[in-house]
């Protein structure tokens, strides 16, 4: 006797005590599921004295239930034993509507609990969340379409016109026409670098994981000279390239980006006739290449946002769309390695990249 007591009492105080909302019912030999009580979250959660109902049947205690199968499901959890869960909308009654979520089991034969919580706030908050997916979704999808326009649609014209502008420039003897030809092919030509900057930074950003494997760097950053000499030539600027060996890191063929933005942003950004030197070093760490030029310099304010998209800092009257570091920074990360900035001791800037040697 003492043993059912102490079941008692742990069941009372459970019942009491519990958070949730708990109804409990008796199924009468006539098939009436009764109301026999509730515990005070069952009041609290909704909102009324449930010992009002005390004796009804479900269906006269809580109308609402009456045009759904739940009294039917209580009825067979009562006289079964077999329990059953639910996420059920409660219709509006004495004032109280939303979604409960409810857990009905038998406590003895023909009789049983329902407990059950309010868990509107997180249907409300799993609803929003399905919308958010499926606008991230369409809004993911709009800024593929925008690259691919970017890529095709915006870059094949802009190239015609440069070279339009470009073989009209070279038949062209009429200084003042050179002139406008000349305005029209630089412009083709800074909208040409914008679109492909752009693709390429969207393009990185759709990568979760830039594929690495050990090659030489040497030719790679030769290349870029390459590529950035005639822009140096038309301002006499001098690329001075110290690489007399291979020099080996664990890398992918995008890193040509890196050392091709950072040549051109060099050459931008120096007088004309200024020299620009290129030290490559193999150091503990990996790669070392220091890009070091004597231009307007950087503020140390601005060191670290100068490789974030879009930011825009005094250029000394230099135009640009400030994509091209951003494109440096989003490279180097994906290679686990690191970029920064430093004032070079004779005026102007170094800027540093260090690509590991192992992955």
């Amino acid at each position: 006797m003492t043993g059912e007591n102490e079941v008692k009492d742990s069941f009372e105080q459970f019942f009491n005590k519990t958070p949730m909302g708990v109804h409990m019912y008796q199924l009468k030999s006539d098939g009436q599921l009764i109301f026999t009580g509730a515990n005070q979250a069952a009041d609290k959660i909704l909102g009324v004295d449930n010992t009002n109902f005390i004796g009804k049947t479900i269906e006269e205690a809580f109308p609402p239930l009456a045009e759904t199968d739940v009294p039917d499901r209580y009825r067979k959890v009562a006289s079964t034993g077999r329990p059953w869960y639910t996420e059920q909308i409660a219709y509006e009654n004495r004032g109280i509507s939303g979604v409960f979520e409810v857990h009905a089991f038998q406590t003895s034969p023909g009789k049983m609990a329902a407990m059950f919580t309010d868990i509107t706030a997180r249907k409300l908050a799993e609803e929003a969340l399905t919308r958010y997916a499926v606008e991230l979704e369409e809004s993911n999808n709009i800024k593929d379409l925008f690259t691919d326009i970017m890529r095709h649609d915006l870059l094949n014209p802009a190239n015609v016109a440069r070279t339009m502008a470009e073989i009209a420039l070279q038949e062209e003897e009429d200084p003042n026409i050179k002139e406008v030809l000349t305005t029209i092919f630089d412009a083709n030509e800074r909208m040409v670098e914008l679109i492909e900057d752009a693709s390429l930074f969207a393009s990185l950003n759709e990568e979760k994981k830039i594929s690495l494997k050990k090659m030489d760097l040497s030719p790679v950053i030769k290349h870029a000279e390459g590529v950035v000499k005639p822009m140096a030539e038309k301002k006499s600027v001098t690329l001075d390239l110290n690489i007399e060996r291979s020099h080996f890191a664990v890398a992918n063929p995008v890193i040509y980006h890196v050392f091709y933005n950072l040549l051109s942003n060099a050459v931008k950004y120096s007088p004309n006739g200024s020299t620009i030197s290129v030290v490559v070093e193999d150091v503990d760490a990996g790669l070392l290449a220091s890009f070091s030029d004597s231009g307007i310099g950087v503020l140390d304010a601005d060191k670290e946002a100068i490789f974030e998209r879009f930011t825009r800092v005094d250029k000394g009257g230099v135009e640009g769309a400030g994509l091209g570091l951003a494109i440096v920074k989003r490279v180097v990360d994906g290679h686990g390695g690191r970029v920064w900035v430093e004032d070079n001791p004779g005026g102007g800037s170094i800027f540093k990249v260090l690509i590991p040697s192992s992955q």
